[in-house]
């Protein structure tokens, strides 16, 4: 893997390497993916997540919002997975710059959002810890729709924010309704309480 721009789709860096995600604020980048394996003890956290569906929605200050989080987690069975959430977190927030972000566990058996859409949000990360990870395209005439690896840390350009003219990366639930699978799905984004900010 190279944190160079893949030659192939335009907008997108990917690496083995978590630094890649801090591309995502360089010009024309719509994606940027750090491809990574879960360890075991995270692998099993997963696992466990899947079977206690420890969902939350939460915004605020990041200390705020990772003190909620570790209560929502408090299983200890959950460590790896609450300590990992905790990490993207404080990483995104590193990279927006921002004090204040919305972080959500989702556990999933249906389609979501089925068609390709761009959030209204500057950026917004996304990890699918088990189940089909999030299709995108870097736009709608794109002829081969691409899936985020499970276990996969994407973060994606939205409409919002001040780069918005980069263009934004366009995304979809992967459609698993009626397949018996299901996703486990996190989503961290920076807020900015000056505005109206609202999902895409």
């Amino acid at each position: 893997m190279s944190t160079m721009p893949s030659p192939l789709v335009a907008g997108l860096v990917q690496s083995r390497m978590d630094s890649v995600l801090e591309a995502i604020g360089q010009r024309g980048v719509r994606l940027a993916i750090w491809h990574r394996q879960l360890e075991p003890e995270l692998a099993r956290a997963v696992e466990a997540g899947l079977q206690a569906g420890p969902n939350f929605r939460i915004e605020g200050g990041i200390e705020d919002v990772l003190d909620e989080i570790a209560g929502a987690l408090a299983d200890p069975e959950l460590g790896p997975l609450r300590d990992d959430i905790g990490r993207l977190a404080r990483g995104l927030a590193g990279i927006a710059p921002t004090n204040v972000v919305r972080a959500r566990l989702e556990t999933l058996d249906g389609d979501g959002c089925s068609l390709f859409h761009a959030d209204v949000v500057s950026i917004r990360l996304l990890c699918t810890y088990a189940g089909p990870g999030t299709e995108w395209r870097c736009s709608l005439e794109a002829a081969m729709t691409n899936r985020i690896p499970t276990g996969a840390v994407a973060v994606l350009r939205g409409l919002g924010g001040p780069d918005r003219e980069n263009g934004a990366c366009l995304h979809r639930s992967p459609p698993i309704a009626g397949t018996g699978a299901q996703r486990l799905l996190l989503a961290i984004e920076p807020l900015d309480r000056n505005r109206a900010d609202r999902p895409g």
